[in-house]
């Protein structure tokens, strides 16, 4: 939804002139390329990704397979995602959108990730619709959908330590942070940056070091280059709309600070009496992190829900006139600006959210805030909760949403085929 509002003003990308293509019919033809580009990226990542974890040799990527789904399963194990998951073509609307495709998945397409996924988004009303195989789509369809999909399982079960049948395989080791018998927890490093903690964190908490957002940012942008420049415009959208969920994500505070509100110097006392055996103070800490990170989630989550009505959020999303701002994207921008931008703000949001969300749910690490009030709406309780605090937090989730917009719109002018 955020992505269709950020990109909808530009007319360009809501003209249905995009044919869908298979994953299997894009790695089939692009075979012999992919051996190439795949492997050029694994050393321009050696040398420029902070941490980056070298590609185990046997899941190099040869162009070789006995048939096309073989194939294909190499590929996703090459550029290390879910090689469980069924990339069907699908187009997610957001609700109340008239649906300019309408086709129905079978029921056994719905069975398999990440189409399953995505169907309980509004169980009440389905906003996924599958692609016909002659049906042309706009780029806007193709970006804001696949905008969505790394959070339907491309990043699961990755790490050493998860309960998967391809884990051990991958070669990223053990799951840095999160609870790695959880499956959704197993994402969550590709999906948070902690690039600006003091230097002193980073030698006491080496896990700080492995997070991974900028790999796959760059591994997508590079795979969508790749397919635009050989004609496959869909898969080149495709790819574009996952990178683009990963630097969307970074403009989150929680996803780019450690602990919002917390000086190093208390975390490292936490850190020395966990050493010692005395755990419950850092454990606290995690639960009150955790608790204001979804607290702020489940009020952008109910923002979102009722933007059709809401016109300062599209107007924020939609704002052009801080683009210009941002230097131009360039292979650092994730973390120097995007990253950057949100750690810089994330205390004084962490300080927004303590007072105007009540207590309970922000201050008392005895609450548990997933699964404990599952019909929960925090943008209700926090306007309820203290009015004018409430709204000093909508101005900065605003201010957050114009970046969102922003950095969305620079990725895609770097990226996207010059005319």
């Amino acid at each position: 939804m955020l992505t269709y509002a950020a990109l909808g003003n530009i007319p360009a990308l809501s003209v249905p002139t995009i044919v869908p293509e298979s994953l299997e019919s894009f790695v089939m033809a692009e075979k012999n390329n992919l051996v190439k580009v795949l492997g050029d990226y694994e050393q321009w990542a050696l040398k420029n990704i902070k941490s980056y974890p070298a590609l185990p040799r046997e899941l190099v990527f040869e162009g070789k397979a006995q048939d096309s789904r073989l194939l294909v399963k190499k590929f996703l194990m090459s550029i290390r995602v879910n090689p469980e998951l069924s990339f069907a073509n699908f187009v997610l609307y957001a609700p109340a959108m008239p649906h300019r495709i309408k086709n129905n998945f079978s029921a056994e397409e719905k069975a398999h990730d990440p189409v399953a996924s995505l169907f309980k988004l509004r169980a009440d009303a389905p906003v996924v619709e599958k692609i016909g195989e002659h049906e042309k789509v706009t780029a806007l369809e193709v970006l804001a959908s696949a905008s969505e999909e790394p959070d339907h399982g491309l990043d699961l079960g990755l790490w050493d330590d998860n309960q998967s049948a391809y884990a051990k395989l991958m070669g990223f080791g053990p799951q840095p942070f999160g609870n790695p018998t959880v499956s959704y927890s197993s994402q969550a490093p590709f999906h948070m940056g902690f690039y600006f903690e003091k230097p002193f964190l980073y030698w006491i908490a080496g896990w700080l070091k492995r997070c991974y957002p900028e790999y796959r940012i760059s591994m997508f942008l590079t795979l969508a280059q790749h397919a635009f420049s050989t004609g496959h415009s869909y898969w080149g959208y495709r790819f574009l709309g996952w990178a683009l969920h990963y630097i969307q994500d970074l403009t989150q505070p929680y996803h780019a600070a450690l602990a919002p509100g917390w000086s190093w110097l208390r975390l490292i006392a936490l850190n020395a009496l966990e050493i010692i055996g005395i755990k419950t103070p850092a454990q606290n800490l995690r639960q009150l992190l955790t608790n204001r990170h979804l607290a702020l989630e489940n009020y952008e989550f109910e923002s979102v829900r009722n933007m059709s009505s809401n016109d300062l959020l599209k107007r924020a999303l939609s704002d052009t006139s801080q683009d210009k701002s941002y230097v131009d994207f360039y292979k650092n921008y994730p973390r120097k600006i995007v990253a950057q931008e949100a750690h810089a703000r994330a205390n004084m949001l962490d300080a927004l959210i303590t007072k105007a969300f009540p207590a309970r749910y922000v201050l008392d690490p005895a609450y548990i805030f997933t699964g404990t009030d599952p019909s929960i709406n925090m943008r209700e309780l926090a306007f309820e909760h203290n009015w004018s605090e409430a709204q000093k937090l909508e101005m900065e989730f605003l201010n957050r949403m114009r970046a969102f917009g922003a950095h969305t719109r620079n990725v895609l002018k770097y990226i996207l085929p010059k005319p």
